[in-house]
């Protein structure tokens, strides 16, 4: 599902451009900015994590790096090999140019299914990305009495080290130093997931294409039409689609867009980011109606606009889906469906 956030996009430019625009895989970065990160394919990620005790603990990861949607986006795996028992995490990094500062993003995924997004601010001069929450604020309330900093030093294209620390003011909770290198190239290292019931009825990995009705404030209808790539991550709790928007009748510019859907089992609840190609990223969450066979989302982070989508899933190669969107007063309405092409 592509829902309507791209409105603005669409209507802003009368140029026709091909109907079936579509973003193909690319390991080549869209932007210079994204460079700070490294080069895609394997990484080896080595971690001390010295706890409240004093107590070291020495474990590795095996970190997979590929861009997404034509370059705009880094996505990053890791699977931790020994220590703190087994663990996977899912990362999507990008640049944010509607931000005024902090321009930089990077979005956990954690074993969980629990989602921290952060920003970031690059020191040239240093090599250094400082990262803060965003979302949620954690330690950042006045009433707090807790310290967070995250840091990534970039070595080369092809070392990092990255720094965590959890503290109060007079002790510390926690402190991660992770020396991060590069291992090759990660055209060998596929692996097919398995993802969970609970994942598995969003439907086949694949190309999809769907059909969407917009109603603006002023009563007008506007038909729009979409294709994309979904695919799972590696470890199958992360689904991944990346795509285009245009409209249906070929004027104005396709709109690209990636989201990523995830199941929290200890909340029993979904997750659903979606990121802007080069914009903000917002987050919904959503429990299973077994009644309805649907999913309602709600927006927890979606800065200026409150959103409502109920999207039912008929079966692995349909999905349908209505939606209400408010801000600043003007409320919008969509719907649309999906279809599993191949």
């Amino acid at each position: 599902m592509a829902y309507i956030l791209c409105v603005c996009v669409l209507l802003g430019c009368k140029k026709k451009e091909g109907l079936n625009s579509f973003i193909p895989d690319t390991n080549s970065s869209a932007r210079s900015e994204l460079d700070v990160f490294g080069v895609p394919g394997n990484w080896i990620q080595l971690n001390e994590l010295i706890d409240s005790t004093g107590t070291t603990n020495i474990s590795s990861s095996a970190m997979y790096v590929r861009r997404a949607l034509n370059g705009h986006f880094v996505l990053i795996e890791s699977d931790t090999r020994k220590g703190f028992g087994s663990k996977q995490n899912f990362m999507v990094k990008h640049f944010d140019e509607s931000a005024n500062t902090n321009r930089y993003r990077s979005t956990w995924f954690s074993d969980d299914g629990s989602v921290q997004i952060f920003e970031g601010d690059w020191d040239a001069g240093l090599k250094k990305m400082s990262w803060a929450p965003l979302f949620p604020r954690l330690f950042q309330t006045v009433y707090s009495n807790t310290n967070f900093l995250m840091s990534e030093i970039v070595i080369g294209n092809e070392e990092k080290i990255l720094n965590i620390e959890i503290s109060t003011k007079t002790n510390l909770i926690s402190q991660l130093k992770s020396v991060i290198k590069y291992a090759g190239d990660a055209s060998s290292s596929e692996k097919k997931p398995t993802p969970s019931p609970e994942m598995a009825r969003f439907g086949r990995a694949g190309i999809w294409e769907e059909d969407q009705t917009m109603e603006l404030p002023d009563g007008t209808k506007m038909k729009l039409k979409g294709r994309s790539r979904m695919h799972w991550s590696r470890s199958g709790k992360e689904l991944i689609n990346e795509g285009a928007l245009y409209r249906a009748d070929g004027a104005g510019k396709p709109s690209h867009f990636m989201w990523v859907k995830t199941w929290s089992p200890a909340q029993r609840l979904y997750r659903y980011l979606y990121f802007f190609e080069d914009g903000p990223v917002h987050h919904y969450t959503g429990m299973w109606e077994v009644a309805s066979e649907s999913i309602l989302w709600r927006s927890a982070y979606t800065p200026g606009r409150r959103m409502e989508i109920r999207e039912s899933i008929k079966n692995s190669r349909n999905r349908q889906w209505t939606m209400t969107a408010a801000e600043e007063g003007i409320i919008t309405f969509g719907s649309g469906e999906s279809r599993f092409v191949e």
